[in-house]
């Protein structure tokens, strides 16, 4: 039965070397200062070392490395079996880490502290899970170490270590051992979530066999990754299809994640499974919008042929259309849009139509995105906020195409924002690179130089200020033009 959690974005559990700093001051080199090491006791491997370690050091190491003969005569010689320095864990950790049983056995039966952490929680156990060693977890459990213990940072048990590392063979054994395979670290993750996080269907498999609960986030996090075989997975074990998350992300279903990121395959077995594809989010927004937003033509066309409204209004009162004017990536979608039945008159909160979001921003070749907008009859001179019509941002985004183009159709050449300026003066002030040849395209089409905004100043006046010689000598000659007696 499915839980309630809250949608995270994904991130590895990876872990690098935690500092050793400890909870007991084991940071001194020895109980008992150890007397000279005699060279010839250390193995080969270590001669090099020898020559500029102490015993600590090398004690350590032959931890890593699984040298129990040198281990013991270290010890022997007055190492402190706990010993912890100021830059790694004790030799215990050290042997879990790499998997070295061998040290590992001796050490806990000559009473090295099974329980001794890092500052971040790590203990033995940890690490040897953290690391996928699986024969060193079996003797720390052997052992009677804590299965339930948690890291302090992250409130993380072994099991969660074990998962991200991506042993199932630990994994079983620690859950033999009585480890509980709902608990949730600091971020709401079950050990189940760390499996899907990490795309791992064989681990994800084992904790549904073993009946751990799904969290709502769960399917949300398959869906995410789009991964298809882990979404069926759950599905088939119970999963809640139309479940909504309240944190984060307010509203949404694995549905809206789906679409968001563009899974066809993902979208097409949710829907297959009943998932609304009119639900909203707290936003508004519907699976289409998503689909729109991430430009996927066959997700826009999965989710129309589901009986979706393609008029449907976000919060902000964008619709699809809006929403594929307004997004680069998404433009492509227009025709399509428009084909299925979209308004194109459809008016956001700001009252902007797809042709106000498409001239919103500069563009390459915008005539061509213009077009089969103006083609469905578009008024080309409706004002959004602020009485700014679409030649006012064409004259500031768009090239000389765009602007003749609405010219065509007969956009009004010196229609005035609230703040009294003309697309002349919208002109001036936009995308250097084209300027002059929308500046020339508005004059040739009558555009009022004489006209003055809220401020009192004309388009010369700004060009004058921009230092922009090439405007400046355009607007002079058709003033000329404009006040020559007959």
């Amino acid at each position: 039965m499915a839980q309630a959690g809250s949608i995270h974005i994904p991130h590895s559990n990876a872990r690098p070397n935690p500092p050793a700093v400890r909870r007991r001051r084991l940071d001194q080199p020895a109980v008992i200062k150890p007397p000279p090491i005699q060279r010839r006791l250390i193995p080969r491997k270590f001669q090099k070392l020898f020559l500029s370690s102490d015993a600590t050091t090398l004690f350590l190491l032959a931890a890593q490395v699984d040298d129990v003969p040198t281990v013991q005569r270290l010890v022997g010689k007055g190492v402190n079996i706990d010993f912890c320095p100021g830059n790694g864990g004790t030799a215990l950790m050290a042997a879990a880490r790499a998997g070295s049983h061998n040290v590992l056995q001796w050490l806990l039966n000559n009473g090295a502290d099974k329980e001794l952490t890092t500052l971040d929680g790590m203990n033995a156990l940890h690490f040897a899970c953290a690391n996928g060693k699986q024969h060193a977890a079996q003797v720390l459990l052997t052992s009677a170490a804590n299965v339930m213990a948690r890291t302090t940072d992250l409130l993380q048990t072994p099991l969660h270590l074990a998962v991200a590392s991506g042993d199932l063979g630990t994994v079983r054994l620690l859950v033999e051992h009585g480890a509980s395979i709902n608990a949730v670290d600091s971020h709401g993750w079950t050990a189940l979530t760390s499996a899907i996080n990490k795309r791992d269907l064989p681990i994800a498999a084992y904790l549904l066999e073993r009946g751990t609960h799904i969290l709502t986030d769960d399917l949300h996090q398959a869906a995410g990754i789009g991964d298809l075989d882990l979404v069926v997975l759950l599905l088939d074990h119970g999963a809640d299809v139309s479940a909504i998350v309240t944190q984060q992300q307010p509203g949404f279903t694995a549905l809206h994640v789906a679409s968001r990121d563009g899974n066809v395959q993902v979208a097409k077995v949710l829907l297959d499974r009943g998932a609304d594809p009119t639900a909203t989010t707290g936003s508004g927004h519907t699976p289409l919008h998503f689909a729109c937003f991430a430009g996927s033509t066959d997700l826009v066309r999965l989710l129309l042929g589901r009986g979706v409204e393609i008029e449907a209004k976000a919060n902000d009162g964008a619709t699809a259309l809006h929403i594929a004017a307004r997004h680069p990536t998404s433009t492509a979608l227009i025709p399509l849009l428009l084909h299925r039945g979209a308004d194109v008159s459809a008016l956001t909160n700001r009252r902007q139509t797809a042709l106000h979001e498409l001239l919103s921003n500069p563009r390459n070749d915008i005539a061509t995105l213009v077009s089969p907008v103006l083609e469905h009859g578009v008024d080309v001179n409706a004002n959004m906020h602020g009485q700014v019509t679409a030649l006012h941002l064409a004259a500031k985004n768009s090239d000389e195409a765009a602007v003749k183009l609405l010219l065509s159709r007969g956009a009004d050449v010196n229609s005035q924002s609230d703040e009294g300026r003309t697309p002349l003066h919208y002109a001036i002030g936009g995308e250097e690179s084209t300027r002059l040849e929308r500046v020339q395209s508005l004059l040739e089409h009558g555009a009022d130089v004489a006209a003055k905004d809220n401020l009192g100043k004309t388009a010369m006046d700004y060009a004058e200020e921009l230092g922009d010689l090439g405007v400046r000598d355009a607007i002079e000659s058709t003033n000329r033009r404009q006040h020559v007696s007959p």
